[in-house]
């Protein structure tokens, strides 16, 4: 008579990293499963690697709507519903009688649901980082850059559970390729500027001039947009009474972005049995949430030292990772809407000559009190005629004028040119009113009577 076979081999299961580990610890033994005498472990040894690893990933469904143990042995391990049975069986008879002896549930026989992930050792991390680059070292520090190494590595190979990459490429073709951009105007002087030259005033700041910003340290400049002009408005924070002037830049060349959106849906990859997976599932349970953080408003007043962080992280993926920008969510918008900063190497904007013509812009006028008049804003674009040397005029310089028009058109910028001026899209808006999504919180005061027992040092 033949023996009976009591293990598995390593064919007959489907998860590459337990099945490499029964191949590894395995001898030759008849397999209950395909009947083959192969490299295997006997059904008993296995099913407490199997148990280990569950019990660290999952835990019993009280709702009872979960998954039956012999169910997720079989999903998990990817071995046949038979050899999930039988481990079940196996290890429920063995907790049977503890369990009855001392009242208590036999798991075995429970449903069981997925654990929650647990992100507090990366988000205590997170604040230490925080507190590092404010208060220690902007600099050379070793401590933050291992913990973003730590934090980014493989960032790339993460995708949603719809399988979308949170790294991807934006190309000019795309509606994605169309970001808004806007400045405020104080007074009649500034949309006249801005409408004349909208490239360059409504564009990034030169080098070397722009302010601190979110994902910018002071003097870098780089490109905030945003995917629509309502959010755009929201972001530059227009005061009534004042005009908000926005554009719109098309992308002329792929642009490589990291969706900072994407972060709190990415799906947790590898198999349970590996004893790295734990570590794996804890960095993606704080980078679940990491989009939020980086979008966290900053008040004013702290904004020389609130944007630190996330300054040195916008750094840290534009230069080591080699990404060109990332997309995030505005918090000024409500956080329904979303941002893509480029970064100072993709945040260059075609420039537009206009050397040869005089630029007029007729802002129209508007009577308050009347309700009456035109305020219609026309630009007039004259070509520019040659001097006139008999009417007493010096002719200009070729070489002077030939030297502000490089100066002008950044002809020694080794950037290449990412963005252009989207035709026809310049907008002016009044603001005559502002909108705050500002939910009620009560106020309640207590009063208490003073006790003269309070005062007693017992």
């Amino acid at each position: 008579m033949k023996p009976a076979a009591t293990a598995l081999c390593h064919h007959c299961i489907a998860d590459p990293f337990l099945a490499g580990a029964v191949k590894a610890e395995g001898e030759r033994r008849l397999c209950v499963d395909c009947g083959r005498r192969r490299l295997g472990l006997p059904l008993r040894d296995l099913a407490d690697k199997i148990d280990m690893a569950i019990s660290e990933n999952y835990v019993v469904d009280r709702s009872d709507e979960g998954v039956s143990y012999a169910a997720l042995v079989s999903k998990t391990a990817g071995v046949s519903s038979a050899v999930g049975e039988a481990i079940q069986e196996m290890l429920s008879s063995e907790r049977a009688y503890e369990a009855a002896h001392g009242g208590e549930e036999n798991i075995f026989e429970a449903t069981f649901e997925e654990a929650p992930l647990d992100r507090r050792p990366h988000q205590g991390r997170w604040r230490d980082f925080k507190a590092s680059v404010r208060g220690e070292a902007r600099f050379f520090n070793r401590q933050a850059e291992q913990w973003l190494d730590e934090i980014f590595a493989d960032i790339e190979t993460h995708a949603d559970w719809r399988g979308q990459l949170v790294a991807r490429t934006v190309f000019p073709e795309e509606p994605e390729a169309i970001l808004t951009r806007g400045r405020v105007a104080f007074d009649d002087a500034d949309p006249q500027a801005f409408l004349v030259r909208p490239d360059r005033e409504l564009g990034p700041p030169p080098r070397g001039m722009a302010s601190s910003g979110r994902m910018n340290a002071a003097g870098v400049s780089v490109f905030y947009g945003a995917e629509e002009l309502a959010t755009c408005r929201a972001e530059i924070r227009p005061p009534v009474g004042a005009h908000a002037v926005f554009a719109k830049f098309q992308l002329l060349r792929p642009v490589r972005l990291l969706d900072f959106d994407l972060l709190g849906a990415i799906k947790v990859e590898g198999s349970i049995f590996d004893p790295d997976y734990i570590r794996r599932c804890d960095r993606v349970a704080f980078l679940r949430t990491f989009g939020a953080e980086i979008s966290q408003p900053v008040m004013p007043r702290d904004e020389a030292f609130g944007y630190l962080p996330t300054q040195i992280v916008a750094d840290y993926i534009a230069q080591r990772l080699g990404f060109d920008g990332l997309i995030y969510r505005s918090t000024q918008a409500g956080g329904a809407k979303r941002n893509v900063v480029l970064f100072n190497r993709a945040a260059r904007v075609a420039f537009i000559d206009r050397s040869d013509v005089d630029t007029e812009v007729d802002l129209g006028w508007w009577d308050e009190d009347e309700r009456d008049g035109d305020d219609t804003i026309t630009i007039r674009e004259m070509e520019r005629l040659p001097e006139d040397s008999e009417a007493g005029v010096a002719p200009a310089d070729p070489a002077a004028a030939a030297a502000v028009a490089a100066s002008e058109s950044d002809l020694d910028d080794p950037r290449p040119v990412t963005l252009r001026l989207a035709p026809d899209s310049l907008v002016v808006q009044r603001i005559d009113a502002t909108d705050y999504d500002a939910p009620g919180r009560s106020v309640r005061l207590s009063r208490y009577a003073h006790d003269a027992f309070d005062d007693l040092p017992f």
